[in-house]
């Protein structure tokens, strides 16, 4: 199972909000491993990625569902790869 973590910082009793390239990481992390109607408030909003683990389509549907959702959520994927077992990503917000 992939490990998500997400940075909430807080000072003198209020979340303090992180950078834009950690909140963008931390985003892509939720889309990544949620499936749709996990996330509030947009429930169509999720690529579910662990379906994508064992199937012989996989990559070409894992790419397609990664930009669609991200896309959702206003960041542009630049570049997908996937190279032994890692997905890398270069994304921008749009």
């Amino acid at each position: 199972m992939q490990d998500i973590n997400l940075i909430l910082t807080l000072k003198n009793g209020d979340f303090v909000l992180a950078d834009d390239e950690q909140t963008l990481k931390q985003s892509e992390n939720i889309i990544l491993s949620s499936n749709k109607g996990m996330i509030m408030p947009n429930l169509l909003l999720g690529v579910g990625i662990f379906k994508y683990l064992h199937g012989p389509a996989a990559i070409k549907q894992l790419n397609r569902s990664i930009r669609t959702e991200f896309e959702k959520d206003g960041i542009r994927v630049q570049k997908f790869n996937i190279i032994n077992g890692q997905i890398y990503l270069e994304t921008r917000q749009i």
